[in-house]
């Protein structure tokens, strides 16, 4: 992932609709609290749900046409480097 695609991510994650989040089954239509508490601090609240990772990452690469979901040979993935370096 390059810097560019970082910044872009990072700024449609400030953009995500309630119903991109539904349609992603991240959240129930009517769960009043947790759209509240996404939307008081978005990258808070990702980085306290990694179970959700996966989802949001969907739900934010979907605004780019150009994304390739299938090839995520740029994504890191943070548990395998976690368990190589023994943590």
């Amino acid at each position: 992932m390059t810097g560019i695609q970082f910044h872009e991510a990072l700024w449609t994650l400030s953009l995500l609709r309630r119903e991109e989040l539904v349609a992603e089954n991240i959240m129930e239509p009517d769960d009043d609290s947790m759209w509240a508490k996404f939307a008081a601090d978005r990258v808070g609240w990702a980085m306290m749900n990694p179970a959700q990772a996966e989802k949001l990452w969907r739900a934010i690469w979907r605004h780019d046409p150009r994304a390739r979901l299938k090839d995520e040979s740029s994504v890191v993935d943070l548990m395998q480097r976690r368990a190589a370096r023994g943590k």
